[in-house]
Formats: structure tokens, C-alpha cells, sequence
């Protein structure tokens, strides 16, 4: 009961703060002469959904790296299925679900842990990279010298925590707090800096993604798209570290809604913010609903996962 109040507390809050963006742009949005370019609109919905492809397909990396050894399928079921998780506030659902998912498949709790923890802080470092990156490319470079020292910071910081040692001392130092088994990461530095180059790659592919996007409404230019690139990863990013927030929602919004106004209007920042969220909602449902079609596990996944109960994670 408390939980279920936690979560609609969080959908209010949410859903307040969006409806507030709305009502402040309500006026400049009403009047506004839309002219919609499906062209680009089709390319944004097709590269969404292959980013969805491309995700499974680094989630899948990834085990196999940690010697996990799983079909692409099977793999891309997993990432797909426990989709959901990230709806429920904590943010802890989506890796239940997958060791859930997992353990069906033999696969132990340990090494789907690591798994997500590696694809998370591969998600997170390469998208703060680019973002102080694209200020290279932000009003003809002039940030350039301001952010020279964070990207280089923060670019050492990354290379020294992503080190394998490194990683496994932080992972176990919280463990231990924890008081869980510590772990053992067995893959190399070299592996990790070519996922570190997988995860860029993805994410410069999901910018393209939401310049399209962008540009269904608003006549912006190909220069543009390291920009874009910066902005959404660092707003997806946002949404992620919002514990509270499902899905990220308010907070993934409202920092697309503020960095992106400095390349457009805000009104159609707040737009292209909206216009994404519905997107990527009806392609994971699409997802989702394939999956379910396809595998009859995962329809007894769904059914199971609403019984998990937070005294219950330690049986996973």
C-alpha cells in the first residue's frame, strides 16, 4: 500500500510539473503555425526503434564479456521484457527483472548484476562525455575554453573508475556496506573502452534519432546534431539519477525542455520533450507486445513480477 502511494505520488508530481510546461507555453504553442514533416518524423520513429536493436544488442555484449553465454534473442528478450521496471519508482524493478528473467535461464543473480551496474555506468559516462562535448560545436565553439577542463576531468575520471580493479573495489566497497557477497569482475580494460566506444556510437545514433524528431517541427540544421547528441544523452542521464521519477518522467523532460531552448524556441523544445516520450512509450509497449506474443514466459513474467515484494528481492 505504501509503495503503490510512493509511485502515484511520483505520477502527480510528475504529470504537475509537465502539465505546468504546458500552461506556461500554452499560448505560443496555440499559436503557433504547425506544419508537421512526416518525413522526418518516419526517419526519427525508424532510427527509435533500431535504437531499441542496438541497445539488446550492447546488453548482449556485455554478458558475453562476463562470459555469460546467450542467444541475442534471448538476450534482447531480457532487456525488452524488463523494460517495465523503470515505470516503478527506485528504479531497482528493471534489474529484478532481469535476474528474474535471468535465473529462468540459469543465468546467477551475480552476473546479471554486474551486467546491468557495467551497462548503466557505460550509459552514463559516455553520455556525460558527449554532452560536455557538443559545447564544441555550441554557438560556433564559444565554450570552448570553459569546458576544455571538465571534459578532460571528467574524461580521466571515467578512464580510471571504468579500469576493471578500479570498478570491482567500488562495486565491492559497496557490498560490503550493503553486506552482500562481494563480486569479481572478470573482463578487460580493453573490453571496457570498446564498450565505453559502443555506448558513443549509440548514443550519437539516438541524437540523430531526435534531430529528425527535431526537425518534424522546427527547420533546424545537420550542424546541429552533435548539439542535439549532447543534450538528450545528458537529459536521459537526468531522468535515470531521478529516483523517484518513472521512467524519468518530469525530469527528462524539463532538462530537454531547458538546454534545448538555447538552440530553439521553447515551446517546441517542450514539443519535440512531449513528442519523444510518447514515441518511445508506444515503441516499447510495441516491444513489449511482441515479446509477450512470441514467448508465453514472459506473459507468466508480467503475471509473477507484480508479486515481488521489496522482503522478497534477496530470494532472487
Amino acid at each position: 500500500m505504501k509503495k503503490r502511494l510512493i509511485q502515484l505520488i511520483a505520477v502527480i508530481i510528475a504529470l504537475t510539473f509537465l502539465g505546468s510546461l504546458l500552461w506556461k507555453y500554452f499560448d505560443e504553442i496555440s499559436n503557433y503555425h504547425w506544419k508537421i514533416n512526416y518525413l522526418y518524423l518516419s526517419l526519427s520513429v525508424i532510427l527509435l526503434f533500431f535504437m531499441f536493436l542496438y541497445g539488446a544488442w550492447g546488453w548482449t555484449i556485455i554478458l558475453h564479456k562476463l562470459g555469460v553465454e546467450i542467444s541475442y534473442k534471448k538476450s534482447m528478450e531480457i532487456w525488452v521484457a524488463s523494460i517495465i521496471g523503470k515505470y516503478i519508482p527506485g528504479k531497482v524493478w528493471t534489474l529484478l527483472g532481469r535476474i528474474y528473467l535471468g535465473k529462468k535461464l540459469g543465468i546467477s543473480r551475480t552476473k546479471m548484476s554486474l551486467a546491468f551496474i557495467l551497462e548503466i555506468a557505460l550509459i552514463v559516462s559516455s553520455g556525460i562525455m558527449l554532452f560536455f562535448f557538443n559545447f564544441f560545436f555550441w554557438r560556433q565553439g564559444e565554450y570552448i575554453s570553459q569546458v576544455w577542463p571538465f571534459l578532460i576531468l571528467f574524461l580521466s575520471l571515467s578512464l580510471i573508475v571504468m579500469h576493471p580493479l578500479v570498478l570491482q573495489r567500488i562495486i565491492n566497497t559497496l557490498l560490503r556496506l550493503l553486506k552482500k557477497e562481494e563480486v569479481s569482475i572478470n573482463i578487460t580494460y580493453k573490453d571496457i573502452l570498446l564498450l565505453l566506444s559502443f555506448y558513443v556510437s549509440f548514443w550519437f545514433c539516438y541524437g540523430i534519432s531526435i534531430f529528425f524528431l527535431t526537425k518534424t517541427f522546427y527547420p533546424v540544421t545537420i550542424a546541429s546534431i552533435p548539439v542535439i547528441t549532447g543534450i538528450w544523452a545528458i537529459s536521459v542521464i537526468v531522468g535515470i539519477t531521478v529516483l523517484i521519477a518513472p521512467g524519468g518522467l518530469g525530469a527528462r523532460e524539463a532538462t530537454t525542455v531547458f538546454l534545448l531552448g538555447f538552440l530553439i524556441p521553447a515551446h517546441i523544445a517542450l514539443l519535440v520533450a512531449i513528442s519523444s516520450r510518447i514515441l518511445l512509450t508506444i515503441l516499447e509497449i510495441v516491444f513489449i507486445g511482441v515479446l509477450l506474443n512470441f514467448d508465453v514466459s514472459l506473459s507468466k513474467y508480467y503475471k509473477e513480477i507484480k508479486l515481488i515484494l521489496p522482503h522478497q528481492i534477496d530470494r532472487l
